[in-house]
């Protein structure tokens, strides 16, 4: 079975997720595939650490360039 809220499997026997917490919800047949097609859907949501990520990468290639640019021209 897996988790309707984060979709992570939860092994038999378990009442709640191990991922996000949440308690096993037992569904029928016709409900599981509604839950699957809500979480394939949910869409990536990005962290804060990730934009930080970016920026740290985006300004370190920005002044490797620049001291490319002031190597070369000396």
């Amino acid at each position: 079975m897996y988790c309707i809220n984060c979709g992570t499997f939860i092994k038999e026997g378990h009442s709640y997720c191990t991922n996000c917490g949440r308690k096993r919800v037992d569904i029928k047949p016709l409900e599981k595939e509604i839950v699957i097609e809500k979480i394939i859907e949910k869409p990536y949501e990005k962290k804060a650490s990730d934009k930080v990520i970016y920026i740290l990468v985006s300004v370190t290639i920005i002044i490797s360039i620049f001291l490319i640019i002031i190597a070369n021209s000396i």
